[in-house]
Formats: C-alpha cells, structure tokens, sequence
C-alpha cells in the first residue's frame, strides 16, 4: 500500500484487520509503488517558501493573481480536490515548457499525506 485518500484506519476498521503501510519487499507489484512515479520529466523542489521568478510554482489557496506562472491545486484550501488536481497540473506545467516546478508546502494530514508521497516520488531524479 501507498497513501491515498482514504486513510489507512479506516480501511482497517471496515476490514477489521491491521495492513502495512507500505511494502518494503523487493519485488514491485505496481508502477505506484517505484521510488520514482509519475515524474513530469523536470526538476521538481519540493516545500518551497520564495518563487524564484521563472519557475512553475504549484501551491494551495487564491494567494497569487499571476496565472501564468502560479498553478493552485485547490483555490478552496481542499486537500481531495488538491490530490485530485496534481498530475493535471503537472501536465499543464511540462505542456507550458516550464523548465522546473517548485512546490510549496503541503499539509501532512489526510489527503495532504498522499500528495506529499505522490510530490516525493515524482521529484526522484
């Protein structure tokens, strides 16, 4: 297992069974489960504080006006809607010519769990 949105507890509360988080054995069972998924194919610096000024920069909320460089996730500060949004976005960015993504910080919780796994894999170079 990965984390998604559905949280790990709850899944073990409906089985009424304790899982693994994640499997450590050698043999990958899915493409989710390399050290490197669903890269964009650039650079991608995760929990970034400052915009450099030619990068894309994906974060969530309505913060930035400039749609051209800034991708929100979620304007509504939603952590599924985020999950949902982030290889869309990341398409949007490789398709834009972007030559770099900086990311700025997700919240650890819930869904916000998923996204930084998802976040971490794709900036595996």
């Amino acid at each position: 297992m990965r984390p998604g949105i559905i949280h790990k507890k709850i899944i073990e509360k409906i089985l009424k069974k304790k899982i693994n988080h994640y499997n450590k054995s050698k043999i990958k069972r899915s493409p989710g489960m390399l050290r490197k998924h669903y890269s964009p194919g650039i650079p991608v610096l995760i929990n970034q504080k400052k915009h450099d000024g030619k990068s894309a920069f994906i974060y969530i909320g309505n913060r930035y006006r400039d749609k051209k460089r800034f991708f929100t996730l979620s304007k509504k500060f939603d952590l599924n809607e985020s999950a949902s949004n982030l290889y869309k976005i990341f398409r949007l960015i490789k398709k834009r010519g972007f030559k770099k993504i900086q990311i700025s910080k997700i919240p650890n919780v819930g869904s916000g769990i998923a996204i930084n796994d998802r976040i971490q894999r794709a900036s595996k170079s």
